[in-house]
């Protein structure tokens, strides 16, 4: 009897005891990795980015090569994208096959919303028509002082301050349907969505600018916030957040290319963004061997970024120009009025390099 009862304890006790791959941070490693968004996620400007994106240095490459994956591992991100263009392409099922086959999805969506609506003010403080698009920028005179005190006075302006509402109002409803798209799709997944850096914080002589962006992420980041504490609550997180901000802030000078004037993250950029992510996905209670298959079909992995579409073009190449183009010209505004004259140089060579670029694909 007492042999028995000693047998029923220890068989109770085993079952009360959490197992390895059951609790938290000591979960198997993932055996998918989606990526989507934008420029963030693609390693733009990174070393050998335009030879072979695989071979950057980028946190998503990063992260695939700590997990040990390679054809479960997708990387949809395209440069420029905006909310709403990675909306059109989830409502086109694009990527439904990534979703629900993937363990791990990580979204970077944000900074270009952000930045065009910075480029916009750019365009009314210079005086340009309303049918004027970010790469006439490219023939204004920023060496002008008159150019940034026009900048000054619109900032200041109720109507700077309509069109900074719009733009958060149509974020706000682009990132509420994308995030429950994706737990629609794949409710088992760790999701994890980055909020938007802000690449002008602690750079010298750019006080006014970065304060002037940060009125604008600042609300863009408490709407991702908000809606991953919103997913709280219960037994499951439906979304993950990673504070890339914080990170980020007032270190611009050394995890980006702003010296260059180009704002995406360099190299060690990349390596906190995958830290932070890494962070995220050990610690997450998912039992990853419960998940997806981990399985992705071959004509899914053989699958390009080029697939994807934009809200303007269904062409491909056009898409591909067209993203490209639009993420070099967002990286040279909004400078200060002493560094104008330099970011107009490096604006004018952003958009020749590329439209070489664009036009020897096309060839």
């Amino acid at each position: 009897m007492i042999k028995k009862l000693f047998s029923v304890l220890i068989i109770a006790v085993v079952m009360v005891i959490p197992t390895s791959a059951s609790s938290k941070g000591k979960n198997a490693s993932p055996k998918s990795l989606l990526i989507m968004g934008d420029s963030i996620s693609t390693g733009y400007g990174l070393e050998n980015y335009d030879l072979d994106k695989s071979k950057t240095s980028c946190y998503a490459n990063l992260l695939a090569k700590e997990f040990s994956l390679t054809d479960t591992y997708k990387n949809t991100a395209v440069d420029g994208m905006t909310s709403a263009e990675l909306l059109d392409n989830l409502n086109l099922k694009k990527y439904d096959d990534y979703i629900k086959n993937s363990d791990v999805i990580i979204v970077s969506i944000g900074g270009n919303d952000a930045m065009d609506l910075l480029s916009e003010a750019f365009i009314k403080a210079v005086g340009l028509p309303e049918s004027s698009s970010i790469f006439d920028l490219q023939n204004v005179d920023f060496g002008d002082s008159q150019v940034y005190k026009n900048l000054v006075a619109f900032v200041a302006s109720g109507e700077w301050t309509a069109v900074k509402e719009q733009i958060i109002r149509d974020y706000e409803s682009n990132f509420k349907k994308i995030t429950t798209k994706v737990y629609e799709l794949n409710p088992h997944a760790v999701v994890i969505y980055q909020n938007v850096y802000n690449p002008f914080s602690g750079v010298k002589d750019l006080a006014l600018v970065a304060n002037i962006t940060d009125t604008v992420i600042e609300k863009i980041n408490e709407i991702i916030s908000n809606n991953c504490a919103a997913s709280s609550g219960d037994s499951t997180t439906k979304y993950e957040f990673v504070d890339v901000y914080s990170a980020f802030n007032l270190q611009s000078s050394s995890f980006t290319n702003i010296s260059d004037f180009d704002i995406h993250p360099n190299a060690e950029g990349h390596k906190k963004i995958y830290e932070l992510c890494k962070n995220v996905i050990s610690e997450s209670p998912q039992n990853f061997s419960d998940t997806s298959s981990g399985e992705i079909t071959p004509a899914i992995a053989a699958a390009d970024s080029s697939e994807v579409i934009t809200s303007e073009s269904n062409s491909d190449s056009a898409i591909d120009n067209k993203s490209t183009k639009n993420n070099n010209a967002r990286t040279a505004l909004f400078i200060s009025a002493s560094a104008f004259a330099a970011v107009g140089i490096a604006f004018v060579s952003f958009i020749t390099v590329k439209k070489r670029k664009a036009q020897t694909k096309n060839i």
